[in-house]
């Protein structure tokens, strides 16, 4: 039973998938009727994902790990191709929710992580090609 679900392309196959994330970290994708894939998930993220995003540019999923405080990604090694686990990020806290939002005026949209202490945490502003660059900001410093 999947605990997180999110719609959209993860695959870049111009067809959307419901994607489910359960209590392993497996990814389950659906097309109305059919199963298409499960993904399993890399066994040193441990269990209890608590949040997950698809890419808008379909460049693959994003799920956020309570038991490692980190988040996982999952890619594509081709265009239309099976996802799987690749990049880890370290947090330190618990992820709580993801959104790609553009801050740095540059091309390509950051990734803004709610964490469990209270803070959002920008990964990517301001650093070309690496997305564990970034900013931290306390909810105080946002809302003013």
């Amino acid at each position: 039973m999947g605990t997180l679900a999110v719609t959209g392309d993860p695959d870049a196959d111009r067809v959307d998938e419901i994607v489910c994330v359960d209590a392993s970290g497996a990814l389950l994708m659906w097309r109305p009727g059919e199963l298409v894939e499960r993904i399993e998930g890399d066994p040193a993220d441990g269990l209890l994902p608590t949040c997950v995003m698809i890419a808008a540019d379909s460049s693959g999923v994003v799920v956020g790990q309570q038991a490692t405080r980190s988040l996982r990604l999952f890619r594509s090694e081709e265009p239309s191709g099976s996802l799987r686990p690749t990049l880890s990020i370290e947090l330190g806290e618990i992820p709580r929710s993801l959104v790609e939002i553009e801050v740095d005026g540059d091309p390509g949209p950051e990734l803004a992580v709610a964490m469990g202490d209270h803070t959002v945490r920008l990964l990517g502003v301001g650093v070309d090609g690496d997305a564990r660059g970034g900013a931290a900001l306390s909810v105080r410093q946002i809302t003013g």
